[in-house]
């Protein structure tokens, strides 16, 4: 105060509600958006807390001011699950469906197919009782593997009925006084193929056994599918050790249409194609084990030119669109081209919405200088095949000058990310000191690999240069004006970035007050005239 007269802040400052310094731009289809990502915590159902953020959403619709709206399906792997989990019940129900029709076609009995397909539900619902116990949830995997077993979990109970029903037949024709009781005949119908339905089953479930000492992201993946199918086929072969024959007990010896029936029409017929054929193979052993062998050594032969991968590719539904420029890129220029990158997007007839982000704070998991654009795009099939719409979105994106764009998918990408550390299925990763020579040697490895079939979204990390300012300060000089380095580097600070002095707060929020130089400039020559107060009350320049 002076002459007992306040000195206000406002006398010596301008005081505004400001921004922090901009470190990104975001778009939704080429306009300006806010983007918010929700990321759930480890161990969170995704279908459970996607509903309840789509709830706090609508809640949040309704205070917004007129012409906002909230856009929740830029990304939602909710959506993804629930396909893949419809696509999976859909096929597990379809071969339940497949299987019922076999069994009744080839037993053409009512309670034969009964006893049968009575494993299939005791099977299944035994299998997700024991994965619920044992901690794992009904996602694809599990399904997946439920899928798989579908078709073997009445193949125990079908050999033992089907050798219960011969035999009960093969027991009423001959003398009455020769006929053994029905609990004797069941019993060692069942005991005659045991073993080699213990046995069968047994080196089935020993083939997955490995899978259950998968490590890492292997073990994670496969772990529920292997233990899905193990037990759904484990409890199939209880089934059929205990339950099969109790009940072959219970209903078949009284059922008339076996005692005097004879074998299915489809039975008949495939025997009379597959006597012959047995006979020749017996005959001819020599040519069909040759067969055989040519069969496996071409498998071999074949597999090794097969493709390989990690995972096979999903359809997702949605792209994820990398556009990289040259860094040192400004902000403007890199939103620019993001929007531009955009609108070429949405003149693809499949390609639905677009989400852009450009650049990536220093706190974000994934820090991105303002020269990286990260797109999300949702798509919607049409009646060309996804190939052609890539093809043609690649095609498209070779417009931007000095741009690298990759093309990929959110789930795979984080895959990606997670494997070899970028956004891409395969790294070549070049370490060294010298900036120019990296360059030149990516140049050539990326020459070498260009003409390799399958590649598609090649591109060299583009590494430059970027032009710095770099403030040395001069001890002996800072001394002569009572300055020290540290209040050279502070005021230096406080110009260009500003310094946070204090926070206020509104309601329950907190906000930093930031002190900042008025009118600034950012050029060289401005940078060097920055004033700073010596100890004397003089204004001395920077340089």
């Amino acid at each position: 105060a002076r002459d007992t007269q306040p000195i206000l802040v406002r006398d010596l400052a301008d005081v505004r509600i400001g921004e922090a310094l901009k470190r990104g731009e975001a778009s939704h289809n080429a306009r300006p958006a806010v983007i918010i990502s929700i990321q759930k915590q480890p161990g969170s159902n995704t279908l459970e807390l996607t509903r309840a953020i789509d709830a706090a959403l609508n809640d949040l619709q309704r205070t917004l001011p007129p012409g906002v709206k909230i856009d929740r399906n830029i990304f939602r792997q909710a959506d993804f699950i629930e396909r893949a989990l419809a696509n999976l019940t859909a096929a597990l129900r379809d071969g339940a469906i497949l299987v019922v029709i076999v069994v009744v076609l080839f037993l053409l009995n009512a309670r034969a197919a009964f006893i049968t397909l009575l494993a299939l539900p005791l099977s299944l619902l035994s299998a997700v009782i024991a994965m619920r116990y044992f901690g794992f949830s009904i996602n694809s995997m599990s399904i997946g593997g439920l899928a798989i077993a579908i078709g073997e979990l009445v193949d125990d109970a079908i050999i033992d009925v089907e050798n219960v029903v011969r035999r009960l037949r093969e027991n009423s024709m001959v003398p009455e006084a020769e006929r053994r009781s029905a609990l004797e005949v069941v019993y060692r119908a069942s005991t005659e193929i045991r073993g080699s339905v213990v046995f069968a089953t047994l080196i089935v479930v020993i083939v997955f056994l490995p899978l259950f000492f998968l490590t890492s992201v292997e073990g994670r993946l496969l772990q529920p599918l292997a233990f899905a199918y193990v037990v759904s086929l484990s409890v199939s072969l209880l089934v059929a050790l205990t339950v099969t024959p109790a009940l072959c007990l219970l209903l078949l010896p009284r059922a008339k249409s076996i005692l005097r029936g004879s074998e299915p029409a489809l039975v008949r017929a495939l025997k009379r194609v597959y006597h012959p054929a047995l006979d020749w193979s017996l005959r001819h052993a020599g040519i069909v084990f040759g067969c055989a062998g040519l069969l496996l050594v071409g498998a071999a032969f074949s597999f090794s030119f097969m493709g390989r991968a990690f995972l096979p590719e999903f359809n997702e539904g949605t792209l994820t669109v990398g556009a990289v420029t040259i860094p040192g890129t400004s902000l403007a220029d890199s939103d620019e081209l993001g929007r531009g990158l955009e609108r070429i997007l949405l003149s693809v007839p499949e390609v639905v919405s677009t989400a852009r982000r450009t650049g990536r704070a220093e706190l974000d998991e994934h820090v991105q200088g303002v020269e990286s654009s990260e797109l999300e795009v949702r798509l919607r099939m049409l009646k060309r095949p996804k190939e052609h719409v890539l093809d043609e979105i690649r095609q498209k994106v070779t417009l931007l000058p000095g741009t690298n764009v990759t093309i990929g998918q959110p789930i795979s990408h984080r895959i990606d990310h997670m494997l070899s550390g970028t956004r891409a299925n395969i790294a070549i990763k070049i370490f060294g000191d010298d900036l120019r020579t990296l360059r030149v040697l990516a140049e050539q490895v990326q020459g070498a690999v260009a003409n390799v079939s399958g590649v598609v979204d090649l591109s060299a990390e583009q590494q430059t240069e970027i032009p710095a300012v770099r403030v040395k300060v001069d001890q002996a000089a800072a001394a002569r004006y009572g300055l020290q380095s540290g209040e050279v580097t502070e005021a230096v600070q406080t110009a260009f970035v500003g310094r946070e002095v204090s926070q206020f707060l509104e309601g329950q929020l907190s906000f930093p007050i930031v002190l900042r130089y008025q009118g600034v400039g950012r050029g060289l020559e401005e940078i060097a005239q920055t004033q700073l107060d010596s100890v004397t009350g003089a204004k001395v320049p920077l340089s």
